[in-house]
């Protein structure tokens, strides 16, 4: 099975959880050497392995054909990841009738079911303006400064160093219930750690800060959400 999850801490974290459970698991993220990676790749297929948990690692082009079982515990608004990630199951192997996908997190209600109809274009969308790398937006006055200050000469904002704490999501009881086309189903979700998840996924800090507003955040919060992600 792999497990998607929101952060590299998370992955640790789910991993060992899995592990205290009595489950072989691994967390592969970016943090890794190439050959570790490889190693729990093997594991998995070999059977050495029976759970790999990843952070924004197992995405387009890497082909898993041994995994059975997708278990989805990062929310996102982008329907590519979403699709990217179930894709590590689709693959067709001799030893698999079938995949197994729990979503733990709703995004089939964002992004619908693997096997629906899509539409897709050629035509490309149009490119959204990004803000420079190099500066960021003080949180009280909104001026751009940059990025290596801690302390906005304009109206003398300090910035506070960055939580050592691990970024986990909350976690909650829930109930497994199956879904088909044919079945509505009423789910609850933590909306709150949706809204950051979408602040999380802007294109840029200025669309991170207009999302924000949108959802009666202010400056700060964005500004916090932008630089931790």
């Amino acid at each position: 099975a792999i497990a998607s999850c929101a952060s590299i801490a998370h992955s640790e974290h789910v991993a060992k959880q899995f592990g205290e459970a009595g489950y072989k698991a691994k967390a592969v993220h970016s943090k890794l050497s190439q050959p570790e990676i490889e190693k729990a790749l093997t594991g998995l297929k070999d059977g050495t392995l029976e759970i790999l948990t990843q952070c924004g690692l197992l995405g387009e082009g890497i082909d898993i054909p041994g995994a059975t079982a997708l278990i989805g515990l990062r929310p996102t608004m982008s329907e590519t990841i979403f699709l990217q990630h179930i894709g590590r199951v689709l693959r067709i192997d001799s030893n698999k009738e079938n995949a197994i996908i729990l979503d733990h997190v709703g995004n089939y209600t964002r992004h619908g079911l693997p096997d629906d109809e899509r539409f897709w274009s050629l035509n490309g969308s149009k490119k959204k303006d990004t803000d420079s790398v190099n500066y960021k937006r003080c949180p009280d006055c909104i001026r751009p400064v940059s990025k290596y200050i801690m302390k906005c000469p304009y109206c003398g904002h300090e910035w506070q160093k960055a939580l050592t704490e691990p970024n986990i999501p909350e976690q909650k009881d829930g109930e497994l219930i199956e879904i088909t086309g044919e079945r509505e189903t009423q789910i609850t979700i933590n909306w709150e750690t949706l809204k950051e998840t979408i602040i999380r996924e802007a294109k840029s800090l200025k669309q991170a800060i207009t999302i924000a507003k949108h959802y009666g955040k202010t400056h700060r919060h964005a500004w916090w959400i932008w630089n931790h992600r």
